[in-house]
């Protein structure tokens, strides 16, 4: 299930507003504020985190929990796991 939501997610991205390309952005680039490039135009974009801050903590959650899921779910696979 993991592994689809993240497939899905490397599929997904956005219109590069300048010329329309599809541009990709990490959580971490998203979380850390780094600045995401087109690959098209190479316009650099950066977020507003305080207007952002909202969606932000959001995604900070969602990624907490993504953790959270992933090493439970590499405990269920270790070999003596109780299933």
């Amino acid at each position: 299930m993991l592994n689809q939501l993240k497939a899905q997610g490397e599929n997904h991205g956005f219109p590069c507003p300048s010329c329309n390309h599809k541009i990709k952005a990490s959580i971490e680039q998203i979380l850390t504020g780094s600045s995401i490039f087109c690959g098209g135009c190479g316009l650099r974009l950066d977020i507003d985190r305080q207007t952002s801050a909202p969606a932000i903590e959001a995604l900070k959650t969602l990624n907490q929990a993504v953790g959270q899921a992933e090493a439970e779910l590499a405990k269920a696979k270790k070999p003596g796991a109780r299933r």
